[in-house]
């Protein structure tokens, strides 16, 4: 790219006297303008395709200013050539071809080539058609031939030295990139992702040992969302960093130039002292470069250098993309940290819910047997509830009479609270205050509101149970009719009834008497007859008597 801004801004410099020069031959001899028409209108191209060069080649359109330049020459060796061939055409042409090889891919080489053949047709065509007897005295164009020659060797080897090393210089580059990158994919393999002050020794000494950067450090963003604190490696400790707060940075430091803007910036010696403020004393040139991922910023990498005078665009680039997995890296440490320390104090608060709701637990249990016996049932050895007849006299009141009583014995206040259902008293709860607490309107509405909710919940709890006895006994019913209608015969009938009786009532004796018509029934035998035994009738067959 430097090379064809010199080339065009050379060409812009040759051009405008040869167009002065064309301009004023124009004025003083019009036959003569008339008689150089091309050589006229090179004249004034020349000028605007060595400005457009110029101009392209800096905005970085390497393409469009190759081919502008490519084809100037073309048309500069077709004037020169007078519009007919001779030896000094093969020399001409060579021009514009070399810049072609120089300059373009392969595709714009054939295109060139092509188009100086298509030349070299025109004025092959032109120079037949041009029959007119020429004197030509060799000692005559010793010059001319002789500056034509200088004249074409001077541009080839400008463009062959200017141009033709590029290939070998982008390789390099090239291969220089793809280690850097290789580097930093292999640093950011190893980086570790549990500890952040580890994860920025790490990227510090990597700064300072393989890309051969003296100086290195980081400033982060703090609590207050500024740069607040520094972090350096320490010295002769290895990767083992150091942290300081942040006190002198101007506002137009570099440093914060960098983090309010989130780009890349180079400092050297020449900017101001405000600017540089964060240099060491030795320090020629710097560049800072943001942390930033996502949306966030995170902080600043600042690198210095105190050999070189200027970083290279191919070394900033490296370092921003290293800015970037250690920004990436070091938000998976700070989420990984977070979540570790929220998982760590849910642990903490579930222990510590777990320890509290066993002692809950045990005191609950404890007030629940006193609360039993006090409500009408005591607690089993075996867990089990069991009726209680001892009552205390003080909560019959409160039964019958399904109101509060709030009564002072002693050092305590003892509240007794009758269990209440749509107008049907359930039972009385009681709980004692210490003596000076006060107890508010708002407390006892709130045990109301407790009372009716174990009243709510034990009246569920009986519609339940009622619900699944009735459940159970439709079941057994059920269950016993089919095996009634599944028998055969009348013994059958009787046997499975007598036998039913047994297993869903708990019969120890059953009985069973089927009346005739027109007989009495036989009296029961005084000894039971084995289980499922049918007692035979000798008046009818209809009278039958079990037991079990």
């Amino acid at each position: 790219m430097h090379g064809l801004i010199f080339i065009g801004f050379a060409l812009l410099l040759i051009a405008l006297p040869w167009l002065a020069l064309s301009l004023l031959s124009a004025a003083t001899a019009p036959d003569a303008l008339m008689a150089r028409g091309a050589s006229l209108v090179i004249s004034y191209v020349a000028p605007i395709a060595a400005l457009i060069v110029y101009l392209t080649a800096r905005r970085g359109w390497i393409g469009v200013a190759s081919a502008v330049l490519v084809a100037l020459l073309s048309l500069f060796a077709f004037t020169v050539m007078g519009g007919s061939l001779s030896f000094s055409s093969v020399i001409m042409l060579s021009i514009p071809m070399v810049a072609a090889g120089s300059l373009m891919r392969r595709t714009g080489m054939t295109v060139t080539a092509v188009l100086l053949v298509v030349i070299a047709v025109v004025l092959a065509v032109s120079q037949r058609q041009a029959a007119e007897s020429i004197v030509l005295d060799p000692s005559q164009m010793v010059l001319p031939d002789l500056l034509l020659i200088l004249f074409t060797l001077a541009v080839d080897s400008a463009l062959l030295i200017t141009f033709a090393g590029w290939a070998p210089v982008v390789a390099g580059d090239a291969q220089r990139d793809v280690v850097a990158l290789q580097r930093i994919a292999a640093i950011g393999a190893s980086l570790d992702i549990n500890d952040e002050d580890r994860l920025l020794g790490q990227a510090l000494s990597f700064v300072r040992s393989d890309l051969k950067f003296p100086f290195a450090q980081f400033f982060l963003i703090g609590t207050s969302g500024g740069l607040d604190e520094r972090v350096r490696l320490a010295v002769g400790s290895g990767q083992r960093v150091e942290r300081a707060g942040v006190t002198a940075l101007p506002e137009t430091s570099a440093v914060r130039e960098a983090a309010a803007s989130r780009r890349s910036v180079r400092i050297d010696r020449t900017d101001t002292f405000i600017r540089r403020t964060h240099f060491l004393p030795t320090t020629v040139c710097a560049a800072v470069l943001p942390l930033v991922y996502g949306d966030t910023l995170l902080g600043v990498l600042d690198v210095q250098h105190e050999a070189v005078s200027e970083i290279p665009d191919y070394q900033l680039l490296t370092l921003q993309t290293l800015a970037d997995n250690i920004a990436a890296t070091l938000t998976t440490v700070r989420q990984s940290l977070s979540l570790k320390t929220t998982v760590r104090e849910q642990q903490e608060t579930t222990q510590s819910l777990r320890a509290r709701l066993a002692e809950l637990t045990s005191t609950g249990r404890r007030n629940q047997r006193v609360g039993q016996r006090l409500a009408g049932y005591d607690v089993a050895p075996s867990g089990a509830l069991v009726p209680a007849n001892d009552m205390p006299s003080e909560l019959r009141p409160v039964l019958e009479s399904a109101e509060m009583q709030v009564e002072q014995h002693g050092a305590h206040r003892v509240v007794r609270l009758p269990i209440t259902l749509r107008g049907e008293t359930l039972g009385v709860m009681s709980f004692s205050l210490p003596g000076s607490r006060p107890l508010s309107d708002r407390q006892l509405a709130t045990a109301r509101i407790l009372a009716g909710r174990l009243a709510l919940a034990l009246e569920n709890k009986r519609l339940i149970e009622q619900t699944r006895a009735q459940a159970e006994r439709e079941a057994l019913a059920s269950g016993v009719a089919n095996r009634l209608i599944s028998a055969t015969d009348v013994d059958s009938v009787l046997s499975t009834a007598v036998e039913s009786f047994r297993e869903v009532l708990g019969a120890v004796n059953s009985r069973i008497h089927v009346q005739p018509f027109q007989q009495q029934a036989l009296p029961m035998r005084s000894e039971p007859p084995a289980p499922t035994e049918v007692i035979p009738s000798p008046l009818s067959d209809t009278e039958r008597v079990a037991g079990d």
